[in-house]
């Protein structure tokens, strides 16, 4: 997935057995570095905003419990929606073009989302 203006691209790699990690290639020099370094849960699903500044994943919390991460690079902050009970979680989020809204899946019926 390409980064704002297109000079880096965020993916996912298998950094060790129990472990996903999101990477940063700058296309520049080839230069790859973790997003998160010092980060030891798996993330994946990986979603940015058109210019880059809101990136939004999926994190694995526990067994199959996921919460979703959106990071705001503007402000700094980050929100999160947790994991629900069970086995379930948001997956596969998309960011919507003005970077103001994350579009996600989530498999209980039940519970309704809407972020502002």
């Amino acid at each position: 997935m390409f980064a704002g203006t297109e000079e880096e691209i965020v993916y996912v790699r298998l950094q060790k057995p129990e472990l996903f990690r999101l990477m940063r290639l700058k296309l520049a020099d080839l230069s790859i570095i973790p997003v998160h370094p010092n980060e030891t849960k798996t993330e994946f699903e990986p979603a940015l905003s058109a210019d880059g500044q809101v990136l939004s994943y999926v994190q694995n919390r526990g067994n199959l419990s996921l919460a979703l991460v959106i990071h705001d690079a503007r402000s700094g902050k980050d929100s999160e929606i947790p994991p629900a009970g069970g086995f379930s979680g948001p997956r596969s989020p998309v960011i919507s073009p003005d970077g103001t809204r994350v579009l996600f899946s989530f498999a209980d019926q039940t519970r309704r989302l809407s972020l502002v």
